[in-house]
């Protein structure tokens, strides 16, 4: 029997090096222009969701270049809203960059927005040639395919609109620098390996410590590397020992550093039913039935990136058992990836790689090996999705037979002549990620765009609910200019509130929100009901709900609720702000003065004025005090204070025309009472 003669692939015709490389950084330059491009909209956005925890909302961001060693030595939240909220999270190489940026140009979302498109396109550079470089190791002979995985997979990548959330959010520069870092490592070590250079190691080590600065999921490159390192090149035991043990030094000095800095820290407060579903699930076996459930959901995600959401917390993914389909064949697909991987990995396969890729990367974001502060978030995909890009660009290419091209390439037109057939089905699915990636980005334009349109993509979430029921509260409300408009956007408010808790009732500010919005529409007993719920519902005595209640116990005339909720908050409040004990000895006073004992309300208010001496209503009600007394020269000089700090106090500028009509001044007492008159004409 004859043996078959199989034909040999025809070689590809190598390229001379100042071809090769003028091609290669017109290549590079391409998807990140394309990026650029792609999110230029962006520059023209406002803060959105999350952005003003490392801007306009962070003390120690707005420090400028002079907070950078604070943000060093303490956790991600120590700067934002005074500290009142912490948690065990360090991150400080986004909030360096947002510190600076914010030194350059304060207060400026364009800013933050246009370095964000930069770091997109810095990053997509720095794929391109990682994957050429760790190509040209892997397939010497045939530059221009590599040339060409490379520029296909990056482009992919670019275009993909999963990455919307993290490249439209001024918050997500974590995930940027994480990944950027991160890629820069491969790279630097890369040319550690093919050098004979010590020196390689230095700013290999400082790339890695940079990414893992940036975030906690930078730890997964100390396994992408040596897994790199083994697919790829020829290096020897001794090098790739070398490189690994360099990354595990500096990872056991940033565990050490990180748990210095969150010694005292409490757990991520983030950690709850309300960000992550499945806290509320009791048993373990649903618990990861619905954590492989999401990880289809992943799948589908960057397979059909439609539709896309920026909130998937509760109740928008229910619990699921094991028993439920969709779990199963979740849980075989990703055993049967695994499998897949683990076999070929000996061949060094490409696919293998992309594989491992995506399930490394995962992995510390799959709610599988441990319960993490969200349930799914589109942003923990933007890595991940790098191992899709690179399998769906070995498939387009195995199987269209691209690697049985043989052509003579100089420069990018007969690349792309050469390449055309691929290139086309590149830019149909390019083009597609393209538009809707343009039209996902555009409803990140500011957080009413973005709350009103995925409250329809995702009505179960509770989050949603209450964010677009505040923006509706906060934004839409003061623009209100009849007392109509008023009402109507109040109760639109409203109804959102109450869904958000008819999702979800255990978040105290649900209840205080829409006690505000009861407060506006000087509803007090629900108000009152409200806030009384938000109350019971925190772990320890929060000293603002006291302080409200105080306030609203007294316009709803229960005087001796209003003085015990003051006295309360008073209790908590030492530590904070003057102005804000001067409010509650306000209230004190006003309940006192209500009730008749005069003596009380004239100290409370004058401890008000001690320590907030342009406190316009306190010297307004101790006028009035003095008024009720009769002692109407005393009343006239807190009422003209209250003017001094405020010109347009109609209330102290009526108060002043009765005093002098009491004291029988009827010229000074009309001028006064005029300007009322007229005052409310203007109002009409």
């Amino acid at each position: 029997m004859k043996k078959e003669i199989k034909k040999a692939k025809p070689a590809a015709i190598p390229m001379d090096s100042t071809s090769l490389n003028k091609l290669k950084w017109l290549l590079a330059l391409i998807p990140a222009a394309f990026a650029f491009l792609l999110y230029f909209q962006t520059i023209t956005f406002s803060y959105t969701l999350d952005d003003p925890t490392v801007t306009k909302d962070n003390r120690i961001v707005k420090s400028g270049f002079a907070g950078i060693a604070t943000i060093l030595k303490t956790d991600y939240w120590f700067g934002y809203k005074n500290e009142s909220v912490r948690g065990a999270v360090y991150r400080p190489m986004p909030l360096i960059l947002a510190a600076i940026e914010w030194q350059i140009m304060p207060d400026n979302p364009a800013f933050y927005h246009l370095i964000n498109i930069l770091l997109y396109a810095i990053l997509s550079m720095l794929l391109f040639l990682l994957l050429y470089n760790l190509l040209s190791l892997y397939k010497a002979q045939n530059e221009p395919l590599n040339l060409l995985f490379a520029f296909i997979t990056t482009m992919l990548f670019v275009a993909h609109p999963i990455h919307t959330e993290v490249v439209a959010s001024i918050k997500s520069q974590d995930e940027l620098l994480c990944f950027l870092f991160g890629l820069s490592t491969m790279l630097f070590t890369l040319k550690f390996i093919e050098s004979n250079s010590i020196y390689q190691l230095i700013p290999l080590g400082i790339s890695f410590f940079f990414t893992l600065l940036s975030k906690e999921s930078g730890i997964t490159f100390i396994l992408l590397i040596p897994l790199m390192l083994f697919l790829f090149t020829k290096s020897d035991t001794r090098k790739i020992l070398t490189a690994t043990s360099i990354l595990v030094i500096l990872l056991v000095i940033y565990l050490l550093i990180r748990s210095q800095v969150l010694k005292s820290i409490p757990d991520n407060p983030n950690q709850n039913a309300l960000n992550n579903s499945l806290y509320a699930i009791p048993d373990f076996v649903s618990r990861e039935a619905t954590a492989f459930y999401i990880l289809l959901r992943y799948l589908f995600l960057l397979i059909i990136p439609h539709p896309l959401c920026y909130d998937y917390s509760f109740n928008q993914i229910p619990a699921i058992t094991l028993s439920n389909p969709l779990a199963i064949i979740s849980l075989l697909i990703y055993i049967a990836l695994l499998a897949f991987a683990i076999i070929n990995i000996r061949k060094k396969n490409i696919l293998s790689f992309a594989i491992f890729f995506f399930l490394i990367t995962l992995a510390p974001v799959s709610n599988v090996f441990m319960v993490i502060g969200s349930t799914m978030a589109e942003r923990l995909l933007f890595m991940p999705s790098l191992g899709f890009c690179l399998a769906l660009c070995f498939m387009m290419i195995h199987l269209l037979k691209v690697e049985t091209i043989k052509v003579k390439i100089h420069d990018i037109k007969q690349f792309m002549s050469a390449y055309s057939t691929v290139l086309i089905i590149v830019l149909f699915i390019t083009g597609i990620y393209s538009i809707k990636t343009f039209s996902r980005s555009n409803d990140w334009k500011n957080d009413l765009t973005l709350f009103s349109h995925d409250l329809e993509i995702a009505p179960n979430s509770a989050r949603i609910h209450f964010n677009y029921g505040s923006v509706i509260y906060s934004d839409l409300y003061p623009k209100a200019t009849t007392k109509e408009q008023q009402k109507n956007t109040l109760d639109q408010a409203i109804v959102e509130f109450k869904k958000a808790i008819s999702i979800f009732d255990k978040a105290p500010v649900y209840y205080t929100q829409l006690g505000q919005c009861y407060e506006l529409e000087l509803d007090y007993p629900n108000a009152i009901l409200n806030y009384e719920t938000a109350k019971q519902l925190y772990n320890t005595p929060y000293w603002p709900i006291y302080k409200e209640l105080g306030y609203l116990y007294t316009k709803n005339g229960e005087l001796e609720k209003s003085i015990h909720n003051s006295d309360t908050a008073l209790l908590f409040t030492s530590l904070y702000h003057d102005t804000i004990q001067a409010s509650i000895y306000n209230y004190l006073g006003f309940a006192y003065g209500s009730k008749g004992n005069l003596p009380l309300a004239d100290e409370d208010f004058k401890k008000a004025i001690k320590l907030n001496p342009n406190y316009g209503e306190a010297f307004r009600n101790l006028g009035t005090l003095y008024y009720m007394k009769s002692d109407f020269n005393k009343a006239l000089e807190y009422f003209n204070e209250a003017c001094r700090i405020d010109s347009n106090d109609i209330e102290s500028i009526n108060r002043i025309g009765l005093s002098y009509q009491a004291l029988g001044n009827v010229e000074k007492a009309k001028l006064y009472l005029d300007k009322v008159e007229q005052f409310k004409k203007q109002s009409n």
